[in-house]
């Protein structure tokens, strides 16, 4: 079943556009916990950048952020539709395959990526981690230490990338009430 987008969720037609195109390509797909919609995720980060006053091409790219590593929607379909710099952004913030590098070597990838990323991608980034921290906190509020079992990567790995993380976001973006609130996370998680 679809989700029905909330009239007025997102002020442009094309950001609804691209809410319509993430709920389509994330159709079927759950958050870590297994009953959470996937296409929450990506609504949130689209909102947290929307708050944060981020221009329609940033909003659009946090909302597709996901698409091209896991699901079928391509990057050259992300152009067409959205654009160039929309492709860049999301480009820029999408890992290589799982099937041709570990966990660790992914996230490192995305750590030299984000030193020399459009700031516009590294803010897509610092949504994306701030709202899966703040679910990581939920999960750990309600089931405990057991969540950790739920990823690929160890305690100790997510918190070497969180930490990792956080230095390069502060340091592209400097300091921010986003980037605050990824410390806070981490200090409360690890």
């Amino acid at each position: 079943m679809t989700e029905v987008i909330e009239e007025g969720e997102f002020k442009s037609e094309r950001v609804q556009q691209a809410l319509r195109i993430a709920q389509e390509a994330h159709a079927g797909q759950f958050r870590r916990d297994g009953k959470t919609p996937y296409i929450e995720h990506p609504k949130a980060v689209g909102r947290i950048l929307e708050m944060s006053g981020c221009d329609e091409d940033t909003i659009i790219a946090g909302l597709l952020h996901d698409t091209i590593e896991d699901t079928d929607l391509t990057l050259e379909q992300v152009k067409d539709v959205f654009g160039e710099r929309v492709a860049l952004l999301v480009d820029s913030v999408s890992e290589p395959p799982q099937s041709t590098h570990s966990w660790k070597e992914r996230k490192e990838h995305t750590l030299r990526t984000l030193k020399v990323a459009p700031k516009s991608a590294v803010m897509v980034v610092a949504a994306d981690k701030a709202h899966n921290l703040r679910s990581l906190r939920t999960a750990l509020d309600s089931v405990g230490e057991s969540m950790w079992m739920r990823f690929h990567g160890s305690k100790d790995l997510q918190k070497w990338y969180y930490e990792e993380m956080a230095k390069v976001i502060e340091m592209r973006l400097g300091q921010s009430p986003i980037i605050d609130e990824i410390k806070e996370h981490i200090k409360h998680l690890f």
